[in-house]
C-alpha cells in the first residue's frame, strides 16, 4: 500500500499543473508586468503664459470652490518678482509685486491654507542682492496689499560674482496649534553654505532655523491622485524620465516625459469634486493627464497570470509527453537492435550452413586430404570468431567485412566443389578503414549464393565490385544464377532472406540519417534472354552509425 502511495504522490509531483507553478512565479517576479488599477493619459499639452519673463504656472482651488485658479509665478517688467491670478473663468484676479528679484526654480513658491478658513496663501521666495526674502499674499483679502513682505531669511555669499542658491517649502502644523508653519529649505550652491532649514510661525512672527548641514535633501512632490489618503509621489530619475509611483513604493506609471535637464513644475487642476488632471509644466510645454482607476484591473491581472500559468502547464507538458515518446522509441529501438543482432548472428551461424561446412571438412579429413581440410577448419574458425567478436555491434571497418566475405565465400565454393568462383575488385581510391553496417557485403553476397549461383550446376560466377566518389561508396553485386523469379519460384518462403534482414539493418541506420542507405535489386539480361541478378548498394561517405534517440 506504501508502494503504491509513494507512487501516486511521485505522479503528482511530476504533473504539470504543479511543475508550472515555480515557472509561473519567477517569470512573473522576473516580468515588469504593471499589476496597477491605476491609468494615467496624456489629454492635451499647452505652452505656458510667455506675457512674463520665466513664467511659470500652478493650479489649485484657492477659494474651495472645486475649480482651480491659475497662478502665476514670473518676473515683472522691471524684473521684479511677481504673481498674478486667474479665475476659473480666465479672468485676472489681480497681480502683486514683490521688491526682489524672481528666478525661473521650482521650489520658490508654496500655496497652502495655513489658517484653516478655507482660502488659500501664496508664499514666494526671492531675492535683493545677496539676501534671500518670504513674501505672501491672501489673495481674496479685502487688503489690497500683500499679506507679507521682505520677510528677511538669510544671506547667500558671493561666488564667482554670483548669487546661487535653491529653496524648498513646504507647509506643516509643527507644534499642533492648529496652523500651519511656513517651512523653507535653504540650500546654497556653488558657495556651499547657508544649508539649513528655516521655519516660520505666522501667528507668533517667530522664525527659527537649524544648524547648517553639508547636504542638499532631494524635492520629492507628493499627491493623493485617488483620494484614498495615500500620497503619491513624483520623481525624476538619472536618465530625465519622469515616474509616478504610489507612497508604498510600488510601480504606476511612467508618463512618457524624458528630455534633458527638464525643468519640472507639478499641479493638480480640478474640475468639481470628481474630476481633477495632473498638470506638469516641462520647460515651456504644459502636459495635462487625465488620472483614472481601472474597475477591471483585477480580472486583467487574473488574465494575465492564467495565461503565464497555462502556458508553462502546456509548455511542460509537451515536454513530458516528448519524453515519454523519447524514451518509447529508445526502448523500441533498443528492442530492434537486439532482435536485429540476434537474426544476424543466427544467419551467419546457420544450423544448415554449418552443418554443411563441418561435413565438408569431415569428408576432406575421412579422405586423408588433411592440408585441405586443416586450411578450411582454420577458415571456419576464424568465420565463428569473427561472428562472435561483432556479435554485440552494428557496424564494422570495410577491410574486416570484406574479409569476413571473403573466407564465407571460400568456404561456400569448398562446400559447393568449384561449383563456382567469386572476384572481389576493389578501386585503388576506396578507403577500407571506412566504417560501413556489419553484413552489408556478406549479406547480399549469401543471396547471390543461396538464391541464384546454387541453383546452376556449373560455371557460377559472383563478382564483388567496390568504388567510392566524392560522395558515396558503391557496391555492386552481380551473379549469372537463375534470377529473380525463378529464385523466388525454388526457395519459397526462405527467399532473399539474408537480403530481408539486410533491410532491416539499413532501415534501423537510416532512420538516424539525413543521407540514407541505398540498394536496388534486379535482373540484367543478354538479348532478351535472363543472365543473373544484380545488386547496386549506395552508402554515404558521411553517415553516422551511432544509433542516438
Amino acid at each position: 500500500m506504501n508502494r503504491f502511495k509513494k507512487y501516486g504522490i511521485n505522479r503528482v509531483l511530476i504533473s504539470p499543473f504543479i511543475l508550472a507553478i515555480p515557472f509561473s512565479l519567477i517569470t512573473l517576479f522576473l516580468l515588469p508586468l504593471d499589476f496597477n488599477r491605476q491609468k494615467i493619459e496624456l489629454i492635451s499639452v499647452t505652452r505656458a503664459d510667455k506675457a512674463f519673463k520665466n513664467t511659470r504656472q500652478y493650479y489649485v482651488d484657492l477659494d474651495g470652490d472645486d475649480y482651480s485658479e491659475e497662478i502665476s509665478h514670473f518676473s515683472n517688467t522691471i524684473n521684479r518678482c511677481a504673481i498674478k491670478i486667474s479665475t476659473k473663468n480666465n479672468e485676472i484676479l489681480r497681480q502683486w509685486n514683490f521688491n526682489g528679484q524672481h528666478v525661473n526654480q521650482a521650489g520658490r513658491i508654496l500655496i497652502t491654507d495655513y489658517d484653516n478658513n478655507g482660502i488659500k496663501e501664496v508664499f514666494t521666495i526671492y531675492n535683493r542682492a545677496d539676501s534671500v526674502f518670504l513674501g505672501g499674499i491672501n489673495p481674496y483679502s479685502d487688503i489690497d496689499t500683500v499679506m507679507v513682505s521682505d520677510m528677511f531669511l538669510d544671506k547667500i555669499n558671493y561666488q564667482y560674482d554670483t548669487i546661487d542658491f535653491s529653496t524648498n517649502m513646504y507647509a506643516y502644523d509643527l507644534d499642533n496649534d492648529g496652523f500651519q508653519e511656513i517651512i523653507i529649505a535653504l540650500n546654497a550652491r556653488h558657495s556651499e553654505q547657508p544649508r539649513k532649514i528655516i521655519a516660520w510661525n505666522i501667528i507668533k512672527d517667530t522664525l527659527f532655523t537649524t544648524i547648517n548641514y553639508g547636504f542638499m535633501v532631494p524635492i520629492l512632490t507628493f499627491f493623493d491622485l485617488d483620494h484614498d489618503c495615500n500620497p503619491e509621489i513624483l520623481f525624476s530619475d538619472n536618465f530625465g524620465q519622469l515616474n509616478l509611483i504610489s507612497g508604498d513604493l510600488r510601480h504606476i506609471t511612467g508618463l512618457g516625459l524624458k528630455k534633458p535637464e527638464i525643468t519640472l513644475n507639478p499641479g493638480i487642476r480640478q474640475f468639481g469634486k470628481d474630476d481633477q488632471h495632473l498638470v506638469i509644466q516641462a520647460d515651456d510645454d504644459v502636459y495635462e493627464f487625465k488620472y483614472t482607476l481601472s474597475n477591471s484591473f483585477l480580472i486583467r491581472d487574473l488574465l494575465i497570470c492564467l495565461l503565464i500559468y497555462s502556458g508553462y502547464v502546456f509548455s511542460v507538458w509537451l515536454i513530458l509527453i516528448s519524453q515519454k515518446r523519447m524514451l518509447h522509441r529508445r526502448f523500441n529501438h533498443e528492442r530492434t537492435l537486439l532482435e536485429l543482432k540476434l537474426k544476424s548472428i543466427r544467419n551467419q551461424m546457420d544450423p544448415h550452413f554449418t552443418f554443411n561446412a563441418v561435413n565438408a571438412i569431415a569428408s576432406a579429413i575421412y579422405k586423408e586430404e588433411k592440408q585441405i581440410a586443416y586450411t578450411y577448419f582454420s577458415k571456419f574458425s576464424k568465420l565463428i570468431r569473427s561472428t562472435m567478436l561483432y556479435s554485440d555491434r552494428m557496424s564494422r571497418m570495410l577491410e574486416e567485412e570484406l574479409d569476413f566475405t571473403t573466407k564465407y565465400l571460400e568456404i561456400e565454393k569448398f562446400r559447393f566443389r568449384d561449383k563456382f568462383t567469386f572476384q572481389i575488385h576493389v578501386d585503388d581510391n576506396v578507403d577500407l578503414n571506412r566504417e560501413v553496417p556489419r553484413m552489408i557485403v556478406q549479406a547480399f553476397a549469401e543471396s547471390s549464393i543461396a538464391n541464384g549461383l546454387m541453383h546452376r550446376t556449373e560455371n557460377g560466377l559472383l563478382r564483388i565490385d567496390l568504388r567510392e566518389d566524392t560522395k558515396n561508396l558503391h557496391i555492386e553485386f552481380t551473379d549469372n544464377g537463375v534470377g529473380i523469379a525463378k529464385s523466388k519460384e525454388y526457395n519459397k518462403a526462405k527467399a532473399f532472406k539474408p537480403v530481408k534482414l539486410m533491410e532491416q539493418f539499413i532501415g534501423t541506420f537510416n532512420e538516424f540519417n539525413d543521407l540514407k542507405i541505398t540498394f536496388k535489386m534486379f535482373d540484367y539480361y543478354e538479348g532478351k534472354k535472363i543472365a543473373g541478378t544484380k545488386v547496386r548498394v549506395k552508402v554515404p561517405l558521411k553517415y553516422d552509425y551511432k544509433l542516438n534517440s
